[in-house]
C-alpha cells in the first residue's frame, strides 16, 4: 500500500496545519492562565503595590504544583518507551505508586 508524492504531501500539509492549530490554542490558553497569574504573583508580593500575603501565599504554593511538577510528571510516562529501547530497563510504575 503506498501512497503518489501527492497524497503523501497533501497528507503532510494537512496534519501540518493540524499541528499548527492544536500549538496555537495552547500557546493562547497558557497566556491566559500565565500572564494574570505572573501579574498576581508580582502585584500581591510583600513590597509591591498592592502586597496580599494570603492570595500570594496560595497562589506561589499551588502555581508549582499545577505548572512544574504535572508537566515533569507526564514527561517523564512519554520518556519510558525511550528509556526501554535505550537500556532496555525502565522504573517498575507499580512499584512506585506501592510506595505513595
Amino acid at each position: 500500500m503506498s501512497m503518489s508524492l501527492k497524497e503523501l504531501l497533501a497528507l503532510f500539509s494537512k496534519e501540518t496545519l493540524a499541528t499548527l492549530y492544536m500549538v496555537s490554542i495552547s500557546t493562547l490558553i497558557s497566556y491566559a492562565i500565565g500572564i494574570p497569574l505572573g501579574v498576581i504573583l508580582v502585584v500581591t508580593e510583600e513590597g509591591s503595590i498592592a502586597p496580599n500575603k494570603i492570595i500570594h501565599g496560595i497562589l506561589g504554593f499551588f502555581s508549582p504544583i499545577f505548572f512544574r511538577t504535572i508537566p515533569f510528571l507526564i514527561l517523564l510516562v512519554m520518556v519510558l518507551p525511550i528509556t526501554k529501547a535505550l537500556v532496555h530497563t525502565t522504573l517498575d510504575l507499580r512499584r512506585l505508586f506501592r510506595l505513595w
